[in-house]
């Protein structure tokens, strides 16, 4: 299996050790790992020195921002050749992130988060692009980061500035993997030759879905009424509808023995989460609900919901969304209409209109109350067997390996 270089652009936050900081291009590494590729993973940090620790199982090096001349790479030396099986002998790398990629990543695959967000990552391609010599890989990945659309008429000096990374992009030799059909018409458009839809993936092998005495046994650990239908929605912001939730679960409750559970609200969006509260819906911050009863909650549900904006339509499917079809729970959500296999969604559940106006909600109020009226007639084993076909990390590990091969 190839050596791959998951990198990011974000900084990580100094002091104490990595192991809360889970960003994408550490969760693609841990997935990958998995399915035999060598990954390590690498981001900035504002810390003065490197570091190295090791997060779901995967080595994560922190390289500072300011790298300078001084930075122990003996220390590097070590871990890539430990981790990737071969010694790069560094020496003199210069103060750039970008050459510290280049020379760090020579003969491996190049896999690069979040490229569209951040200044330092154009600052970083523009090292890379002049460089790369067909021994290393670039593979390309945004998260859910729209294009520079809306910006041809804006302010000209944010449209020069896009307009040049528009052409950094032109010049890459990689392959892109995009989360929706939108994004890779408009890497296409940019004459992008290789690009894919390919999102994340979860594993499939551990998110099964769970018998009734299961879900029973669940609703007693998290103290949750037995005889209660429970509908799970993942907040994460106002782009996946939380505004909305009130509303939502005022009409389960009218129409049903039911409650709804928002999940997922961010901790700095605490105001959020009070006022929830307060109009008696059961919410969670994101650091209050481990991941782990996360999941447990969602497999002991009749519904996952995502009543999410047009804002998100770049986010592609979402991989909470893909953990409860892994766990064979019916989805309504707008973002269901990147499902691969449009024949087969009902199976798995029903993609609505984004959730923009009132009439949307009216409307996916009614899918929801529908989804619940025919809970029986969807086989949670038919959900996992579909989800499988394209989110998990075999899936992944295929497409993958193909994207590398396309380069070679």
């Amino acid at each position: 299996m190839d050596a791959v270089l998951s990198a990011a652009f974000f900084p990580a936050p100094c002091g104490g050790s990595a192991s809360g900081f889970r960003g994408w291009h550490v969760y693609a590494a841990a997935g990958l790992s998995k399915q035999g590729f060598r990954s390590i993973a690498m981001n900035p940090v504002s810390c003065g020195s490197v570091s190295l620790d090791v997060v779901d199982g995967v080595p994560v090096l922190g390289i500072p921002i300011d790298v300078g001349r001084s930075w122990p790479l003996r220390v590097i030396n070590g871990a890539i050749k430990g981790l990737l099986g071969y010694d790069m002998e560094l020496s003199g790398l210069s103060l750039h992130y970008g050459e510290v990629l280049r020379d760090l990543s020579e003969g491996a695959v190049l896999y690069l988060h979040g490229y569209h967000r951040r200044s330092e990552a154009w600052l970083a391609l523009r090292k890379l692009s002049p460089s790369m010599n067909g021994e290393t890989k670039l593979i390309l990945q945004n998260h859910a980061s729209p294009p520079p659309h809306g910006l041809r008429n804006g302010n000209p000096i944010r449209k020069s500035i896009w307009y040049v990374r528009e052409d950094e992009l032109r010049r890459l030799r990689a392959f892109f993997f995009a989360l929706t059909e939108a994004e890779k018409r408009y890497l296409e458009g940019l004459g992008a030759e290789f690009v894919k839809v390919r999102p994340m993936a979860v594993n499939f092998d551990s998110l099964i879905p769970a018998s009734e005495e299961r879900k029973t046994i669940i609703k007693r650990e998290l103290g949750l009424d037995e005889d209660s239908i429970y509908v799970v929605m993942y907040g994460g912001g106002l782009e996946k509808g939380v505004h909305y939730a009130p509303l939502i679960h005022g009409e389960l409750q009218r129409r049903f023995k039911s409650r709804l559970i928002v999940t997922g609200i961010p901790d700095h969006q605490e105001g959020i989460w009070r006022w929830l509260e307060s109009h008696g819906v059961t919410a969670f911050l994101k650091s209050r609900l481990s991941h782990s009863d996360y999941l447990k909650l969602v497999s002991a549900s009749s519904a996952f919901i995502m009543p999410a904006r047009s804002s998100i339509i770049y986010g592609g499917i979402t991989v909470s969304v893909m953990e409860a079809l892994a766990m064979g729970i019916p989805v309504v959500s707008p973002t269901l209409i990147h499902f691969p296999d449009l024949h087969r969604m009902k199976e798995v559940g029903v993609a609505t209109r984004f959730v923009d106006e009132p009439r949307d909600l009216l409307d996916f109020l009614d899918e929801v109350v529908w989804v619940l009226e025919n809970r029986d007639s969807f086989n949670p084993s038919r959900i996992h067997e579909l989800g499988q076909l394209y989110y998990s990390w075999e899936a992944f590990s295929r497409d993958f390996s193909e994207a590398v091969t396309s380069l070679s």
